[in-house]
């Protein structure tokens, strides 16, 4: 019941990230309007870097333990690897939302609920239940409802479609490594894994408009989007989801992921007019539903 109730917190809390992070399509699609991509993720990374830093100093000076021991081995290589691929997502991500609305963005980042399952069924042989199946299949009509409509697909969105791929090899990725790790140190070797590499790819590639450039004379509004992303969207927000992978299926953990584009259709409603539609509003009552279902279903007994 303990653990059923550790989970059960875990998941509340990354509902509340992923609503964060829907409206966050908004903000990141106005910031780089002034700001290279590269740049913007190399600043929000850089920020989610450095408010890791007192909690891994308090976590130093605690007295050292065999379970502290334990969950410190393979952080740095784990973070590593989980922050490459984290990287390479937002990347595309940002890339894309250039390119395309924010609710668009969003709503095809969602597609990376379908994947998870199919990744880990593939790759790991690893059973999902009927419960969690019939969870994703209401989320993915749910994503077609949500879906494109009559605008062709562009390069945003296809960029963005990359995106997904690599937040569902993310979500796979941290299923494998995060268990017996420390949350906090495991999330901030993640973090600062993407600042370096965003730091090094704007060097290179931004240019004058890039990180040389005078960052003071930014607008008010451009640094607010930084803060946000960086301090709530990124360092709470990966020090929550890879608590909640320790206590979760990677499908439940895809299906909570899945209510992004519906946060991010709202945002997109309330902060820049987009009209999502009925058809959209159906595919979000939809993905509610796939993450109900997959939540209330008869698990215990195997779905």
């Amino acid at each position: 019941m303990a653990g059923r109730s550790s989970a059960l917190g875990s998941e509340l809390a990354l509902i509340l990230i992923v609503a964060i992070w829907g409206w966050a399509f908004v903000w990141v699609k106005d910031a780089i309007g002034v700001l290279p991509e590269l740049t913007f993720n190399a600043l929000r990374f850089s920020v989610a870097a450095l408010a890791f830093l007192p909690w891994l100093l308090v976590l130093r000076r605690m007295p050292a333990s065999a379970t502290a021991s334990a969950e410190g081995r393979g952080v740095l290589g784990a973070g590593i690897l989980a922050g490459a691929i984290l990287a390479l997502g937002y990347a595309l991500q940002t890339l894309g939302l250039e390119r395309t609305s924010a609710g668009r963005s969003g709503v095809i980042t969602g597609i990376s609920v379908v994947l998870v399952p199919i990744m880990m069924a593939t790759l790991f042989s690893q059973r999902v239940r009927r419960a969690e199946w019939r969870g994703v299949g209401l989320a993915l009509l749910g994503l077609l409802l949500l879906g494109v409509g009559d605008q062709p697909l562009g390069l945003g969105d296809l960029l963005v479609l990359g995106c997904a791929v690599a937040f569902a090899a993310h979500v796979v990725a941290l299923d494998r490594l995060a268990p017996g790790r420390s949350v906090i140190r495991l999330a901030a070797a993640q973090v600062s894994t993407a600042a370096v590499l965003f730091i090094v790819a704007a060097l290179l590639l931004d240019g004058d408009r890039g990180p040389t450039r005078d960052l003071g004379a930014l607008p008010l509004e451009v640094w607010g989007a930084i803060a946000l992303t960086g301090l709530v969207g990124t360092t709470l927000a990966f020090a929550v989801q890879t608590r909640a992978q320790q206590c979760s299926t990677p499908t439940r953990i895809a299906l909570i992921l899945a209510l992004e584009p519906v946060f991010a259709l709202i945002a997109g409603r309330v902060e820049h007019g987009e009209s999502p539609g009925g058809p959209a509003l159906f595919g979000c009552v939809l993905i509610v539903g796939g993450m109900l279902s997959a939540e209330l279903g008869p698990q215990a007994r195997g779905g």
